[in-house]
């Protein structure tokens, strides 16, 4: 009788399943009585077979529909199956061992404090704890006042509060799901994203509006900066939350990207004779002296009264 270890890897799961059989004859199908289920409807109820024929293991189609491969060859009639070889059924991929195929060398046991997740944890609390500063140091450059940095840091510091909500969120949904809270990772993403947004955002922002002639470019060119960092955002909270397979992950995170982008430009959108008048907001130009749009000269006037002064 003849022992052969098979690794399953079904299209739908994350993991590999290593599945033992000691026997000379092995059914592969979407039959409940197969050795091995592959339950999907791509999959014939005894698709495949492989039998032991007292030297080598032989893999033969079971006249399935969509066939048999072993890399990119479909088989036809029985071919062999060598130790380590994989082979197809529908979108399953099972890869095929006999007991003494040979393992690869064991990797040394690395000291904790050497290891990437260490500077993970150094990075990703760096990042969240430099927050406050870096929006602080924006808002110093933005607002012209006799206020302190120290003074107008007091003000910021609640901003940490923003990545380690969203770092706790996805850890307490990375337990549930994956039984893993994997919570510095998230925390080094979301500060990432924060440091990014306050020091780059608005700079690029006021770089396009002020040095880009095409209202289309500044209009979507600082969104679509924050847009490839939140899909980025999204993407790793989630790689590192769920069981999703990298296609569904990026289609998922663009969805809600582009569903955000949306939403945001419709509630901040409006349509009056003066939506194309630039805003001043320079390094040294106070928030309160900003050109305020209107529907109407007068009001428009009216408005921006301190200006005119």
């Amino acid at each position: 009788m003849g022992k052969i270890i098979l690794k399953i890897q079904h299209p739908d799961h994350p993991y590999a399943e290593i599945k033992t059989l000691e026997k000379d004859f092995v059914l592969i199908g979407r039959s409940f009585d197969s050795d091995i289920c592959c339950p999907y409807r791509h999959v014939n109820g005894t698709h495949a077979k492989l039998q032991f024929d007292g030297k080598e293991w032989l893999l033969s189609d079971a006249g399935s529909t969509n066939g048999v491969f072993i890399g990119k060859k479909r088989v036809d009639g029985m071919a062999p199956v060598s130790s380590g070889e994989q082979f197809s059924i529908g979108k399953t991929k099972i890869t095929f061992f006999r007991p003494d195929h040979p393992v690869s060398d064991t990797l040394p046991l690395k000291h904790p404090l050497f290891t990437w997740n260490i500077l993970v944890v150094a990075i990703g609390w760096a990042l969240t704890l430099s927050f406050p500063f870096a929006a602080t140091l924006k808002k110093y450059l933005k607002t012209f006042n006799d206020d302190s940095f120290l003074k107008l840091l007091s003000d910021e510091t609640a901003l940490i509060i923003i990545p380690l909500s969203w770092s706790f969120v996805w850890a307490a949904a990375s337990k549930l799901i994956i039984k893993r809270a994997n919570f510095n990772f998230h925390l080094l993403f979301a500060g990432s994203f924060c440091i990014l947004m306050t020091l780059v955002s608005s700079p690029l922002a006021l770089f396009l509006k002020y040095n880009v002639n095409n209202d289309l470019i500044c209009r979507f060119g600082s969104e679509s900066f924050l847009a490839i960092f939140g899909f980025a955002l999204l993407y790793f909270s989630l790689r590192f939350s769920t069981h999703m397979r990298p296609a569904k992950l990026s289609l998922t995170s663009f969805s809600v990207v582009i569903f955000v982008i949306a939403i945001t430009n419709l509630a901040t959108y409006t349509d009056n004779d003066f939506k194309n008048t630039p805003t001043l907001n320079s390094c040294v130009l106070h928030p309160g002296l900003r050109i305020r749009n209107a529907k109407s000269l007068d009001s428009f006037m009216t408005g921006n009264e301190e200006l005119f002064k």
